[in-house]
């Protein structure tokens, strides 16, 4: 039973104790801020990688045009199967 009173007494002291994250205490501020930067740096990051790949595909994509003379994507009109038109 003492080992109880103990534990509570000692809880009781320890949410007594100030938190580092309450609004009164400058360091919530500060971790706040960090918090916000490091997002804004992860953002920013994430945008360039994101604006990098489609930009190696335009050019990848360029580059495709000008050695074959047209997209990859397509197929040239003079090989395409004709289809003949049996009415």
């Amino acid at each position: 039973m003492e080992m109880i009173l103990r534990g509570r007494s000692s809880l009781r002291l320890f949410s007594s104790s100030p938190s580092p994250f309450s609004s009164s205490s400058p360091f919530s501020f500060l971790f706040f801020c960090s918090l916000f930067l490091d997002m804004c740096v992860y953002a920013v990051y994430r945008f360039f990688f994101i604006f990098s790949i489609l930009v190696s595909g335009l050019y990848l994509s360029l580059f495709s045009l000008f050695l074959f003379g047209y997209p990859v994507c397509y197929e040239r009109p003079n090989e395409r199967e004709e289809i003949p038109n049996n009415i």
